[in-house]
């Protein structure tokens, strides 16, 4: 299976990367930087994306089976201020819009496309276990998940 991967330089999508390419299949990851990595495991590809538009990645789609999408500016980097907000919204935001341009763009749809946000939808607490049947958050992460 031939997966592309939004976002796979980051913590988890590097994981993830590894563990699809270590079970045989054929990983693209999206990447702003090529340079990011020196040395790539076997069975993984970095192809140029800007995360934000259309560009010859879009030719990838047409031999890929699933799609995931991890990319999003880093939280935990920078000071949340008024302008590193918006970013972590717009980088989210921008990376799904691209994908699906991408996929109205190309010639074979992919089967699924994972979106993936973060783990703050259900807000924080020191104390309660959070599942899927818990309400969002009100706080600034819960948020991003929604928007």
């Amino acid at each position: 299976m031939k997966v592309i991967i939004s976002g796979g330089t980051g913590m988890i999508g590097s994981a993830l990367a590894n563990d699809l390419a270590n079970d045989g299949h054929e990983v693209v990851i999206l990447t702003r930087q090529l340079a990011s990595r020196s040395v790539l495991p076997q069975g993984i590809r970095l192809v140029q994306w800007d995360g934000v538009s259309v560009g010859d990645w879009v030719n990838e789609l047409n031999t890929t089976d699933a799609v995931i999408n991890l990319a999003g500016e880093n939280l935990s980097n920078k000071r949340w201020s008024k302008k590193q907000k918006e970013q972590i919204v717009s980088s989210r935001v921008n990376t799904g819009k691209a994908l699906v341009e991408g996929f109205k763009k190309a010639n074979h749809k992919p089967a699924v496309l994972i979106q993936a946000s973060g783990v703050g939808a259900y807000g924080t607490s020191e104390k309660t276990i959070f599942d899927e049947f818990d309400g969002y958050g009100q706080d600034f992460l819960a948020g991003v998940t929604q928007v």
